[in-house]
């Protein structure tokens, strides 16, 4: 009887083992998802003001055309063939209308000066204690950020003056 009840133990047990699912090993999957990010942005540039741009820097003569009754004098910065000599002189514009002049001396002068037309095209500077030209009335022919370009005639010299001016460097 015993060896009938180890049999059927044995038997009760193949049976249950049998029937349990069977083990398997485990894989992994790593999925990696990429997305781009295109971004778009638009930069909407400031262009300067007339005014902004004279009150930007201190501004030396590059090149200028003297035409005194008919004769042309020609300057041309660090040239030695230059007929005159307009190194020295520099101006200085303030967004509030003032500024100063230095004459090729290196005297100071203080200075107001305004727009006299509705596109900034012409100009009146009025030079403080300077008694031999107190006014000048400027055409802007051209202004940017590097280069000032402009014509005056100076009706006490008898001249007509037409100046490229630079930013100091």
């Amino acid at each position: 009887m015993k060896i009938i009840l180890s049999l059927l133990t044995l038997f009760v047990s193949f049976v249950t083992l049998s029937s349990l699912p069977s083990c398997t090993k485990d894989t992994t999957t790593t999925i990696t998802k990429t997305d781009t990010v295109i971004v778009n942005d638009t930069i909407t540039g400031t262009s300067l003001t007339k005014t902004q741009i004279l009150a930007s820097h201190t501004w030396e003569v590059e090149e200028a055309y003297n035409d005194i009754s008919g004769t042309v004098y020609y300057y041309q910065r660090d040239s030695a063939t230059s007929a005159i000599n307009l190194s020295g002189i520099r101006y200085t514009f303030n967004t509030n209308g003032t500024g100063t002049y230095v004459d090729g001396n290196d005297n100071t002068y203080n200075t107001t000066w305004q727009f006299t037309t509705s596109d900034d095209a012409n100009m009146q500077i009025n030079f403080i204690g300077l008694s031999s030209n107190p006014t000048d009335n400027w055409t802007m022919i051209s202004i940017t950020d590097s280069v000032f370009l402009q014509s005056t005639y100076v009706p006490s010299l008898g001249l007509v003056v037409t100046a490229e001016l630079v930013p100091v460097p």
